[in-house]
């Protein structure tokens, strides 16, 4: 079931009407926005407090570059619903879950499907795909928020814990996934840390943190410690070690 909310411009007479999410996954819409928006109930079944104290609601995930958007803005309008990072996942102790494939024998004059139930390809019994990590959201317990992440096979969700996090820090350490992980350990709770200044490769253009790299700068550019070809080439014609 669809869920909406409505806000009320300072007017007091005009209405935005908007698509917060469905069932317990909230899409587009963040809970501190929820909250600040002084969104109100937009009359088709949705009781926007009962949202807020439920504890099994998933929020939008705070990216960054979304800061500043509110309820009924056009900036919520437009988000995408899936939008997620990809990660390793660390080897982590994931409760994988069974899926369903659906087959049907070929050649049948009357054709029909029979669901097959298959082991997902990271559980203990496969383990040799390789390894999908994706964000899904934030979810709140008791006042504490938690990133949640899913399995990219099986999409078996669970809440990141502290310790959990320092294991994806350790091998997710650039681009897009080496910033999810800052992100959220910025957000999450007690152990949060101040996100870092992340540096540019000058040859790859990924993003990259002082955690672990040793970055070699120049009047041309900054380079992420021989993680790509380029990098390589620069610190090679420095006679620097590229190290990691």
């Amino acid at each position: 079931m669809g869920e909406y909310a409505t806000r009320v411009d300072a007017d007091g007479k005009t209405e935005h009407v908007l698509k917060i999410g469905t069932c317990e996954m909230m899409y587009y819409v963040r809970r501190d926005e929820l909250e600040a928006g002084k969104a109100q109930d937009a009359g088709r079944g949705t009781n926007v407090q009962a949202v807020l104290d439920w504890d099994k609601v998933t929020y939008r995930f705070p990216w960054p570059d979304e800061d500043g958007g509110y309820i009924g803005g056009a900036s919520l309008d437009k988000r995408e619903p899936f939008r997620t990072v990809v990660l390793h996942d660390a080897g982590l102790d994931i409760d994988h879950q069974e899926m369903t494939q659906s087959v049907h024998p070929r050649g049948q004059q009357y054709a029909y499907n029979v669901n097959v139930r298959i082991p997902c390809p990271r559980s203990k019994s496969l383990s040799h795909a390789p390894d999908v990590l994706q964000i899904v959201g934030d979810r709140y317990k008791d006042g504490k928020r938690r990133t949640v992440l899913r399995c990219g096979y099986c999409e078996a969700e669970f809440p990141v814990s502290a310790a959990e996090l320092a294991k994806l820090r350790d091998v997710n350490r650039k681009g897009p996934a080496l910033e999810a992980v800052w992100l959220i350990a910025a957000h999450d709770g007690p152990e949060s840390e101040d996100v870092p200044e992340f540096k540019t490769c000058g040859s790859c253009r990924q993003k990259f943190a002082g955690d672990g790299f040793t970055a070699w700068g120049g009047a041309d550019g900054v380079y992420c410690s021989g993680q790509c070809a380029g990098s390589a080439a620069y610190h090679a014609s420095k006679q620097e070690p590229a190290t990691a």
